[in-house]
C-alpha cells in the first residue's frame, strides 16, 4: 500500500477536468462534519461533498444521515461546483489516508464505495449522455477507486474494528425488554450478538445464490450483510418448528402453509445490517460494525384488518424499535466502548430509500400524488411491508425473490424450507453476488491499473 501512495498525486493529477450538468447547491457553506480536524479537514470536506444537501422545509443538511440522501434519479451531486469539491476532497483523502485512525478510514471507504456504485449506476442508465459528461463521471469513479485503495485496511485491522452492538449490549444502556403496549421507548434484547443464544438466524436452503432480504439489499448493492433473527417466545426449538415447511406454490407470492404454527405473542424478529469493506487485497470482508438493528416484537397473534394502515395499528399489534450507527459518537473515543449505536427517536422522520423506485423525493415531487408524504415516521414504516400476522410478516417467508431458474412452468415454484443460517454464510453469499456485478468489476479493473502503474503485482 505504501508503495502506491507516492503515485497517487501523479495519478489523480493526470485525470481530466470535471464537466457535468447543473443542480442545486446547499445553502449552508460551512459544515463541520463528524471527523476530527474541523470543517476543512479532508475527511470532513469529503463527507460534506457526499452528504450535504438542502432538504426544503426541514432545516436538515443531510450530514447526519446514515446513508446519503441520494437516489438513482438524483441530480444534485452533478452540479459543477459540487463535482469539483468532491474530486478535490477525494484526492485530499487519498493523500491523507495513512494519517487517519482505522475507524475513520473504514467509514470513509464505506461512503466512497456507495458514491462510486451510484455513479456507475448512472453511467449504465442515462441514454444520450454526452461523451464529455461520461468521461467526467468515469474519471470521478477512478478518483474514488484511488481513495478506496488508499483507505483500505488489512484483514486483521478490519476484524479489530469496534463491535458497537456487542458493546451496547454489554453497557446495558437500553432496556432489555420492550416497553408496555403503546409506548415507543427503545430497547435492545440480550443475546442478539451471540450465535449460541436463543436467537435463530434464518436462511433459505434453496435461495443461497442470492442475498437474503433482497429488497433491502438492492439499494445498498452488497455493501452490507443483512441477517434475519427470530426469538420465539417458547425458545429456539419452537423457532425451528415454526419455520419448516412454510410455503405453498404461487405466482405472485408464497403463502404460509397450513402446518406452520403462528408465532405467539412475546416473539421477536430482529433485522441486523453489518458493514462490509474492501481490504488491501481487494477482498470483501464483513466488519464487526453494525449499521442498524430493526426490532419487531409481537403483541398479538392476529394482524391488522389493513396492514397498510400502519399508523393506526402499529402499537396495538407490534412493538418496534430501531438503532443505527452514529458516526460522531463512534469516532469520539471519549464516549466509551458502547458509543456508535444510537436509538431512533419515537417520532423521528426519514425519506424512504428501500423500495423508492429510484426517484429522488426532493427533486421529483411532481411524480408523486398530492397527498404523498415524502418523509414518514421511521418507526411507522416497518408496518408498510411487515404488518401481517406473526411469521407472515417476515417477508423472507412470503416474498418471491429473484431466482435464476424461473424458466420453469409459469406460476410454479418448488416448496422450500427455512433453515438455520449464520452471518458468515450470508457474507459468503453477498460477496459472490457482489463480485458478479459490473460495478465491482469496474473497481477491480481500476485497482489493477493502479497496481500496474506502481509496478506491484499480487502473487497468484
Amino acid at each position: 500500500m505504501r508503495a502506491l501512495l507516492p503515485l497517487l498525486g501523479t495519478l489523480v493529477a493526470s485525470l481530466g477536468p470535471v464537466v457535468s450538468p447543473g443542480g442545486q447547491e446547499p445553502a449552508a457553506a460551512s459544515l463541520t462534519g463528524p471527523y476530527a480536524g474541523g470543517s476543512e479537514s479532508p475527511a470532513n470536506r469529503l463527507h460534506a461533498a457526499l452528504f450535504a444537501r438542502d432538504v426544503p422545509g426541514t432545516g436538515s443538511s443531510g450530514l447526519d444521515s446514515l446513508d446519503a440522501l441520494r437516489w438513482t434519479s438524483s441530480k444534485w451531486p452533478f452540479a459543477p461546483a459540487r463535482l469539483a469539491r468532491t474530486r478535490a476532497a477525494l484526492r485530499a483523502v487519498a493523500t491523507d489516508a495513512e494519517s487517519l485512525p482505522p475507524i475513520a478510514r473504514a467509514l470513509l471507504q464505506r461512503e466512497i464505495w456507495a458514491f462510486s456504485d451510484w455513479l456507475l449506476d448512472n453511467l449504465a442508465g442515462p441514454i444520450g449522455l454526452a461523451p464529455e459528461e461520461r468521461a467526467a463521471r468515469e474519471s470521478l469513479v477512478r478518483d474514488g477507486a484511488i481513495a478506496m485503495q488508499a483507505l483500505a485496511l488489512s484483514a486483521a485491522a478490519i476484524d479489530a474494528l469496534p463491535d458497537n452492538l456487542t458493546a451496547t449490549l454489554a453497557a446495558k444502556t437500553l432496556p432489555s425488554a420492550p416497553p408496555a403496549a403503546g409506548a415507543r421507548t427503545p430497547w435492545l434484547p440480550p443475546g442478539l450478538a451471540d450465535p449460541k443464544s436463543e436467537w435463530l438466524v434464518l436462511s433459505s436452503r434453496e435461495w443461497t445464490d442470492e442475498p437474503i432480504a433482497g429488497i433491502h439489499n438492492q439499494p445498498f448493492s452488497g455493501r452490507s450483510v443483512f441477517t434475519v433473527h427470530l426469538r420465539h417466545a417458547a425458545g429456539k426449538e419452537a423457532a425451528h418448528a415454526a419455520t419448516q415447511p412454510f410455503v405453498e406454490d404461487g405466482l405472485f407470492g408464497f403463502e404460509l402453509g397450513p402446518e406452520v404454527p403462528p408465532l405467539p405473542p412475546g416473539s421477536t424478529v430482529a433485522f441486523v445490517r453489518r458493514m462490509v469493506l474492501v481490504d488491501r487485497d481487494h477482498q470483501m470482508r464483513r466488519t464487526p460494525l453494525v449499521e442498524s438493528v430493526q426490532l419487531r416484537h409481537f403483541l398479538r397473534v392476529d394482524a391488522p384488518p389493513d396492514p397498510n394502515d400502519h399508523a393506526a395499528f402499529l402499537a396495538e399489534f407490534q412493538q418496534v424499535a430501531e438503532l443505527e450507527l452514529d458516526r460522531a459518537t463512534l469516532l469520539d473515543s471519549s464516549k466509551g466502548p458502547a458509543a456508535g449505536l444510537r436509538a431512533v427517536g419515537p417520532h423521528e422522520k426519514r425519506y424512504i430509500q428501500v423500495q423508492s423506485h429510484g426517484l429522488d423525493p426532493i427533486e421529483e415531487m411532481e411524480h408523486f400524488p398530492g397527498d404523498w408524504r415524502p418523509q414518514r415516521e421511521r418507526l411507522e414504516t416497518c408496518m408498510i411491508c411487515h404488518g401481517r400476522a406473526g411469521a407472515a410478516s417476515i417477508n423472507l417467508f412470503t416474498s418471491v425473490r429473484f431466482r435464476r431458474d424461473l424458466n420453469s412452468t409459469l406460476g410454479h415454484n418448488p416448496l422450500i424450507a427455512i433453515v438455520e443460517g449464520s452471518a458468515a454464510q450470508e457474507t459468503a453469499v453477498v460477496s459472490r453476488w457482489k463480485r458478479g456485478r459490473a460495478d465491482f468489476g469496474w473497481l477491480q479493473g481500476a485497482w489493477s491499473m493502479l497496481a500496474g502503474s506502481a509496478a506491484v503485482r499480487t502473487p497468484r
